[in-house]
């Protein structure tokens, strides 16, 4: 299914990052984590200086595309006022977008483009012994990848899971079908699965060739 893309950023959680994000005029920012020891926030840190780095590596006609492209990717804020990035916020929030779900990072502005999404998504398993995440819409698209974010095991008395409880557990590349197992990486970052237990889950897709993402799709399930 093709949607209209956004400038969403996972949350830098996760096998692939784990830091805080806030906001500025030049959209989410990473912010210093409550333990800034960890690995996942150790390599966000180092994520945002290549990114760095990688910008000040490009040549003038090369920031200069960033800079007038800009334009093509307005976001609302959160009172749904229009706002445009400057050109480097909109660089790294691109390949942030890109990295983080396993693609390579791209040094020219793209042109904006269409997210092949999932048209919607459940748990195909989810018991004591297995987790795995199921989708609408056929394989996974050629470059595109699905980011799987998860929370941790929580009472049933939770109707809505708070947005800092989601990990990213899982990226599922290009040619990946559905249902795709996601019980090792979910165990190894918050534990065996215990019956009783209620899962939110939430997935997006990444254009990995402009690091444009598609809106969340949530779910959740108890397990049984």
């Amino acid at each position: 299914m093709k949607v209209k893309p956004s400038l969403l950023v996972s949350s830098m959680s996760g096998r692939h990052s784990g830091g805080v994000l806030s906001k500025n005029d030049g959209g989410r920012i990473g912010k210093k984590p409550s333990n800034p020891q960890s690995a996942d926030q150790q390599n966000v840190r180092a994520l945002f200086a290549q990114l760095s780095r990688a910008w000040a590596l490009l040549s003038d006609s090369q920031r200069n595309g960033w800079n007038s492209g800009a334009a093509n990717f307005p976001f609302s804020d959160a009172y749904g006022q229009k706002k445009i990035l400057k050109g480097k916020a909109l660089f790294n929030k691109l390949n942030m977008n890109i990295i983080l779900a396993g693609g390579t990072q791209i040094d020219n502005c793209p042109a904006p483009a269409s997210v092949e999404a999932p048209e919607s998504v459940s748990f195909a398993t989810l018991s004591s012994s297995a987790i795995s995440i199921g989708w609408t819409g056929g394989a996974v698209a050629a470059d595109t990848a699905f980011v799987v974010e998860c929370s941790p095991q929580l009472s049933v008395g939770y109707s809505i899971a708070p947005k800092s409880k989601f990990r990213v557990v899982d990226v599922l590349p290009a040619a990946d079908t559905t249902p795709t197992a996601i019980t090792t990486p979910y165990t190894a970052k918050f534990g065996a699965l215990v019956t009783g237990n209620k899962v939110f889950a939430r997935v997006y897709a990444v254009n990995l060739l402009t690091g444009q993402t598609s809106p969340y799709l949530n779910i959740s399930g108890t397990i049984v």
